[in-house]
């Protein structure tokens, strides 16, 4: 048998049929929330990029919780047991959904650890409008001054909006998405490498193939040739 000892704001997670006894070491009130959960109900994941933080959450047996990652997972759980009482014929269907999103803010709890409010936090709507802004935009000479004034925000804002849901700098970001594209036309066109990287944003050929390379570990032609042969 297993002994836990509890803490606030812990979520565990207790394989089936194991024996187990819980010791809340304080003297208020206590609310314990259970969710069953079969292996069925997780098989989705399996073959997905989800199957190793899936059987870590497992392996790990328990996450801590900042307050507001606990308030915003109680949530979730009460949305569950909302539904459960087959309101209507959707019911089902949500109680599902509700279930998905559970497991997928786990997994964001235990990926991003020390920034998950920050990258769930509603407030940030605003980087999925600087995210299409640069896709769409790219293919001038795009800079950090320009992009922050679009918004309304500081530099360093901006700078810190991509870094926390990226991982990457403004610079970096827009090497990355001007680099996709390149990839993208030198497959699906027969443009020539000058016109290509011009129509990424790079007046310099020759620096647009340095960046390239470094990027892709190849030039740009013999990335063509490489996919063309195919």
């Amino acid at each position: 048998m297993k002994l836990i000892v509890l803490k606030m704001e812990v979520f565990f997670f207790i394989p089936a049929f194991k024996e187990h006894t819980f010791i809340y070491p304080f003297t208020q009130d206590v609310k314990r929330t259970v969710l069953y959960i079969s292996t069925e109900q997780l098989n989705w994941y399996f073959n997905k990029d989800f199957k190793d933080e899936i059987n870590n959450l497992f392996i790990n047996k328990h996450l801590q919780l900042s307050r507001k990652s606990f308030s915003n997972l109680s949530n979730i759980f009460e949305k569950i047991q909302f539904e459960k009482y087959s309101l209507d014929n959707m019911s089902e269907s949500l109680t599902k959904a509700y279930f998905f999103e559970l497991i997928i803010y786990l997994i964001r709890c235990q990926r991003y650890t020390h920034n998950i409010n920050q990258r769930t936090n509603l407030s940030n709507i605003t980087i999925g409008e600087i995210v299409n802004f640069i896709e769409n935009n790219y293919g001038r000479q795009l800079t950090l001054p320009e992009t922050a004034a679009q918004f309304g925000i500081s530099e360093s804002s901006l700078t810190k909006k991509i870094k926390i849901f990226t991982n990457m700098t403004f610079k970096e970001y827009l090497t990355k998405t001007r680099i996709e594209a390149a990839k993208s036309l030198l497959i699906s066109s027969e443009k020539s490498i000058t016109e290509i990287a011009y129509e990424c944003g790079y007046n310099n050929s020759n620096f647009f193939g340095d960046v390239f390379k470094k990027a892709v570990g190849m030039s740009p032609s013999s990335y063509r040739k490489m996919l063309t042969k195919q």
